[in-house]
């Protein structure tokens, strides 16, 4: 009778204890990876629901758990996860000065592989959506952080993605926001092409920045290209002078490094497609008159139009002016006929219609019943002839 009263209270004890967050932490702690994937998210659950939001001295064993580089990584990940839940913001701001350290460990090729890279994906992931996005647009720790992220050294594209994200949503004021996107551009010069995130950022007073970087390079292997192409798409006439003495200059470049042989020619094309988008810009007007021009009319070069009906609405164009161009285009266009392989049958196709009344009708531009001869894209069967 008394042993059985004292297993008893020894089992109301324990189960009492494994309600206190000691315990579930005592428990994390002390896991070993033998215990199993199970044990350990019956341990991670516990601790979740024990832990009170804001518990400072939790937050520190917790801290502890994650930067402790022997534990396995479901570990390590498991106790981000419930501090990401049970922050509050002055344990929000010390967790973002160690996710801005990790992001540079990782930059550094320190975290290639390793349980930091995939930390850095997990807290980059919650700095979009509330209320990580005001802890982090209030510090520089987190605006730093999502800048490691953008620029992306050592992480992956998805990781790369979700910081562009967080800068997209940031309560940071957007002088803040700007020169973090600046930074961005001037770490990443060899890239050719925009984001919608920095467009959405930048303005003219961004351009004397941009431009200082354009003008600083005047090597094609070397050159900012990124800067160059947001002026280009921003239509910075200011740019202009530099650019048309880059494109000269890098057609007599000579390289004789296997593979880079023709980099000079190839650049200095690519910024005469530069110099094209920013002239087409000015005056604003330019834009309608190249959408219902023929020129560009190579399938491959859809992106151009795609692009002018595009930025024609951003600098704020009439609709009705550019539905008109679109419509002018449209008539300019000769059809293509295909032939299906398998059932030899003729059909008639716009190639060149397709993406601009696709885009047209994304922007609201057209309707529906514009263009009615253009169908869905091109089947994979058919041939052109």
């Amino acid at each position: 009778m008394i042993r059985t009263l004292a297993i008893t209270m020894y089992f109301l004890c324990l189960c009492a204890l494994s309600g206190e967050p000691d315990y579930a932490l005592t428990r994390l702690e002390n896991y070993k990876p033998t215990e199993g994937s199970l044990v350990l998210k019956d341990i991670l659950h516990s601790v979740n629901q024990t832990m009170p939001t804001g518990d400072y001295q939790s937050w520190q064993r917790l801290r502890t758990i994650i930067g402790d580089e022997s534990l396995v990584p479901q570990v390590r990940m498991g106790a981000l996860d419930i501090v990401l839940q049970k922050a509050d913001q002055r344990i929000a701001s010390e967790v973002l000065v160690d996710g801005c350290r990790w992001s540079e460990l990782v930059a550094l090729g320190q975290g290639s592989n390793s349980t930091l890279v995939l930390l850095v994906d997990r807290l980059l992931e919650h700095l979009a959506t509330s209320p990580w996005r005001e802890w982090s647009g209030s510090s520089v720790a987190g605006m730093t952080l999502i800048q490691n992220g953008a620029i992306g050294k050592g992480l992956g594209l998805e990781s790369h993605g979700k910081a562009m994200l967080a800068l997209s949503n940031s309560t940071a004021a957007i002088a803040d926001r700007q020169q973090i996107a600046l930074r961005i551009i001037a770490a990443t010069m060899g890239h050719t092409e925009t984001s919608p995130v920095l467009i959405a950022l930048l303005d003219e007073s961004c351009f004397p920045a941009l431009r200082e970087m354009v003008h600083r390079s005047a090597d094609p292997l070397t050159f900012q290209y990124h800067a160059t192409a947001y002026l280009a798409y921003l239509g910075d006439e200011g740019v202009l002078p530099t650019l048309r003495e880059r494109e000269r200059s890098f057609r007599l470049f000579t390289n004789r490094t296997p593979g880079y042989e023709d980099i000079g020619p190839r650049m200095a094309n690519l910024i005469g497609m530069w110099i094209e988008e920013i002239e087409m810009q000015h005056p604003p007007t330019a834009l309608l008159d190249f959408i219902a021009s023929n020129r560009r009319l190579e399938i491959n070069e859809s992106h151009w139009r795609e692009w002018a009906v595009r930025r024609a609405v951003e600098i704020g164009l009439d609709k009705r002016g550019i539905r008109e161009a679109i419509l002018k285009f449209a008539s300019r266009v000769q059809p293509t006929v295909v032939r299906h392989k398998k059932t030899g049958d003729s059909r008639v196709f716009y190639y060149q219609l397709v993406p601009v009344k696709r885009v047209g009708l994304s922007l609201n531009i057209l309707s529906p019943e514009d263009l009615p001869q253009v169908h869905v894209p091109v089947d994979a069967n058919l041939e052109q002839h």
